[in-house]
């Protein structure tokens, strides 16, 4: 993506292209931000057993290190049943295919593209493969819920 602006318009679809897909839970756009050091979107999260309704920012920093990140706010009727899945100091040892350890920050539970998510990204110069690059973190976030959810 050449600009802050066209990723602001890319992971604008990503909700259409969840919900294309067939997946257990639904994802649609709630809000999108931009401020001067980032840009992103709110997106609502249903149909996970045993979390109700949620919502999380999915976005990127820029500065000295720019990061595509996705965050769950743990304020109640946000995302703080998604945050009870992941105990304050155990986040960090979990890791995955598509991001770096979880962390969290200001009562957010953080996520972050892997440096070989990272790497592939900026290796693309094709909106649409980007796009197929963040929806793997999204998705393999979810589904990590999803398995916590269940046991």
């Amino acid at each position: 993506m050449q600009s802050v602006f066209a990723f602001a318009e890319e992971i604008g679809k990503l909700g259409k292209l969840f919900n294309q897909r067939e997946n257990s839970f639904a994802v649609d756009l709630y809000k999108e931000t931009v401020a001067r050091n980032y840009v992103g979107a709110y997106y609502s999260l249903e149909g996970i057993a045993n979390i109700p309704l949620s919502y999380f920012w999915l976005g990127a920093y820029f500065g000295e290190r720019s990061v595509i990140c996705l965050s769950f706010d743990s304020h109640e009727n946000w995302a703080d049943s998604i945050c009870a899945l992941f105990p304050k100091g155990s986040e960090g040892g979990i890791q995955g295919r598509t991001f770096s350890r979880p962390y969290y920050e200001n009562n957010q539970l953080w996520f972050e593209f892997s440096k070989e998510q990272a790497k592939l990204f900026d290796e693309l110069s094709n909106p649409d493969e980007q796009l197929e690059v963040i929806y793997e973190f999204v998705a393999e976030i979810i589904e990590l819920i999803i398995q916590k959810a269940q046991s």
